[in-house]
């Protein structure tokens, strides 16, 4: 008799999800996105050319990403303002 609880003919399962290669490689993508438009917002005032090649990097990484829009619309915005 298990004092654990379990069924007792030993191979109680235990199931973890781990996330897929795919999913990891779009949370990697998206933190890039993040780090490149937040460094882009420090670089606005002091460096503003290197700036708009950031946001203008964004733009790109997350057009490749597909359909979702988190930082792109904000980037462009940033874009225009640094180049008016």
């Amino acid at each position: 008799m298990s004092d654990y609880g379990g069924s007792g003919d030993g191979q109680d399962q235990y199931e973890y999800d781990w996330p897929s290669d795919q999913e990891e490689e779009v949370n990697d993508n998206m933190i890039e996105i993040k780090n490149t438009f937040y460094t882009a917002d420090e670089n606005r005032k002091n460096s503003p050319i290197e700036a708009i090649d950031q946001y203008e990097t964004v733009v790109q990484m997350e057009e490749q990403m597909g359909d979702e829009i988190n930082f792109r619309f904000k980037a462009l915005e940033n874009i225009v303002v640094l180049t008016a």
